[in-house]
C-alpha cells in the first residue's frame, strides 16, 4: 500500500472512534453485553464450562440461549488481564480491528492492484455505518460473527478467483462452524455464495458448483462429526440451544411490529455509503466521465456479493425477534460492494493530487491531529456512568451494604428485568431469588412497590434512586 494512503485511512477510524468515545469505555452496557462479559468472566474464575456457560447461580445455569464461542474468546482476555471492567471493552474494540484487518485483505482479493490504495474508502463506508460504532460500544455478539463469516466469504472468493480450491473452500466451511458457535444460524448465509457465483458467472458450471458445495460443507460438517463423536456435551449443548433460542423465537418472542423492520433498517443504516456512491455515479455520468469498464468486468461478481448481502438479512424477516444489531456481519460486504463500484472513480481524484503541495500537507497534519483527538477522547469519560446511571448508583450502593458472593431476595416486579441481573453478577457476583423470601438476609424491591413486605424484614437503605434495600431483622 501506498504509504501516503494512512492519512487516508486515519480518517474514517479517528471518526468511528470519535463517534464511540463518550460510550465505548465508560460504565453501563446494553444489557445483553453485560451478560456476554459476566459469562466470559465466570469461565475465567472457574464458573461454568465452555459447554455449560454460566451467568448466575440462580439464572442461566448453565446459559443455554447463545452458543460460546464468543463467550470463551472473551473469557480468555480476562484469564490474561484480570477482572476489570475494560476488558470487555478492548474485547470488542480488538473484534473491529481483526474485522478491519479482514476487509483490507478481502479489498485486495477483490480489487486490482492500482486499487489497493483505496482501502480507506470500503473502511470509510462500514464505519460510518450507525450501528457499528454501537455494536463496538455494547459487546454485542455480532462482534465475533462478523469475523467468521468474512473469513468464510475470503476463503470463498479465494477460492473461486485461484486454482487451489480444494483446501480454501474446507477452511471457508471451517470458518461457519466457529461462525455457528459464535452466533448460531445465522452465521450460515455464507452458504448461499456459491449459488450465486453460479448464477452470475457462466463459467462457473453446475458440476463446479456440486464440488465447491461438497467441499464446503465437508468442512462445515466434520467439526460437527468431531463433537457427535468425541463431545456428546457439545450436540448436547447445541440441542439445547435450538429448543430455547430457535424455536422459541420463532414461535414467542415479539421485539418488532413488522417483518420487514429490518431490511428498512439495513438500508437506513447504510444510507451514507448509498448516498456517497450514487452521488459519485452520477457526477461520472454527467461531468467526469471516467471509464468505468473494470467495473462491468466484475458485474457477475457484483451482483453475486449484493445477493450474498441480502442472504443475510432476508432470512430474519421469518421472525419477529428482530434487532438492527442482527445484521451486522452484512455491512462490511455491502461497504465492499458500492466501494468497488467508485473506486475508478475516486482513483482518478487521488492520482491527481500533488502530493508535495501545501494542501496535501495541511491534510496530512489535520489527519494525524483527527486522530490523536479521537484517541484523548476515547479515554476521556473512562469510568464514568454514561449509560443506566441511576440503576449503577443503586447497584453499586446496595453491593456495599450486602458484599459480594451472596444470594438476595428480589421482588417480582423486577422478574424480567435482566439488566438488573447481569449488573450484580457482573460487578459482585451477587445472584437473585424470588422463593422463600425468609431465608434470605437481604432483600430488594422497587421504592414504589406498596404491596406488604415480607415479613421480618426491616429497611436498610431507602435512600437510593430507585430501589429499597431490606434487612432481616
Amino acid at each position: 500500500m501506498d504509504k501516503r494512503q494512512v492519512y487516508f485511512i486515519l480518517v474514517p477510524i479517528a471518526i468511528f472512534l470519535s463517534i464511540a468515545s463518550p460510550l465505548l469505555f465508560s460504565d453501563g452496557m446494553f444489557m445483553d453485553g453485560v451478560f456476554y462479559a459476566t459469562i466470559g468472566r465466570n469461565w475465567a474464575d472457574g464458573l461454568g464450562t465452555f459447554w455449560r456457560p454460566l451467568l448466575t447461580e440462580t439464572y442461566g445455569n448453565p446459559f443455554y440461549e447463545h452458543p460460546p464461542l464468543a463467550f470463551f474468546l472473551q473469557g480468555v482476555l480476562f484469564k490474561l488481564f484480570g477482572d476489570h471492567y475494560w476488558v470487555e471493552r478492548f474485547y470488542s474494540l480488538f473484534t473491529h480491528v481483526i474485522m478491519g484487518f479482514i476487509l483490507w485483505k478481502l479489498w485486495k482479493l477483490l480489487v486490482p492492484e492500482k486499487q489497493h490504495k483505496l482501502f480507506w474508502l470500503p473502511l470509510l463506508f462500514w464505519l460510518l455505518v450507525a450501528r457499528v460504532s454501537w455494536s463496538l460500544c455494547n459487546n454485542v455478539l455480532e462482534n465475533t460473527l462478523m469475523i467468521f463469516t468474512s473469513l468464510s466469504l475470503f476463503y470463498m472468493l479465494k477460492a473461486l478467483l485461484s486454482k487451489k480450491s480444494s483446501l480454501n473452500f474446507l477452511l471457508a466451511g471451517f470458518m461457519l462452524f466457529l461462525a455457528f458457535l459464535a452466533k448460531g444460524l445465522v452465521a450460515f448465509f455464507p452458504l448461499s455464495l456459491l449459488f450465486f457465483y453460479f448464477l452470475f458467472h457462466k463459467s462457473f458450471n453446475f458440476i463446479q458448483t456440486i464440488k465447491a458445495s461438497l467441499l464446503l460443507l465437508v468442512g462445515l460438517a466434520l467439526p460437527f462429526l468431531f463433537l457427535f463423536v468425541f463431545v456428546p456435551e457439545g450436540i448436547e449443548f447445541i440441542e439445547k440451544y435450538l429448543e430455547i433460542q430457535v424455536v422459541n423465537s420463532l414461535k414467542n418472542v415479539q421485539t418488532v411490529d413488522s417483518r420487514f423492520f429490518i431490511l428498512r433498517k439495513f438500508f437506513e443504516e447504510s444510507l451514507f455509503m448509498f448516498i456517497v456512491t450514487a452521488l459519485l455515479l452520477i457526477l461520472n455520468q454527467f461531468k467526469f466521465r471516467y471509464s468505468l469498464s473494470e467495473i462491468k468486468e466484475k458485474k457477475g461478481l457484483l451482483f453475486s456479493l449484493t445477493g450474498l448481502v441480502f442472504s443475510g438479512v432476508l432470512p430474519i424477516l421469518i421472525s419477529l425477534k428482530q434487532n438492527t444489531f442482527y445484521i451486522n456481519p452484512v455491512f462490511p460486504l455491502a461497504s465492499l460492494i458500492l466501494a468497488m463500484l467508485v473506486a475508478p472513480i475516486v482513483l482518478n481524484f487521488i492520482q491527481n493530487i500533488n502530493y508535495q503541495g501545501f494542501r496535501f500537507k495541511v491534510f496530512k497534519v489535520f489527519s494525524v491531529l483527527l486522530f490523536t483527538t479521537s484517541i484523548v477522547l476515547l479515554i476521556l469519560p473512562a469510568r464514568e456512568v454514561k449509560r443506566d446511571k441511576k440503576q449503577l448508583q443503586d447497584i453499586r450502593a446496595v453491593i456495599e451494604e450486602v458484599g459480594p458472593h451472596s444470594t438476595i431476595y428480589l421482588s417480582d416486579e423486577y422478574r424480567n428485568d435482566w439488566s438488573m441481573y447481569s449488573y450484580f453478577y457482573r460487578y459482585a457476583y451477587i445472584s437473585f431469588s424470588m422463593n422463600k423470601p425468609e431465608e434470605y438476609k437481604f432483600l430488594v424491591r422497587s421504592k414504589n412497590n406498596n404491596k406488604p413486605l415480607p415479613k421480618g424484614f426491616q429497611i436498610l437503605r431507602d435512600d437510593l434512586n430507585e430501589l429499597s434495600l431490606y434487612r432481616k431483622k
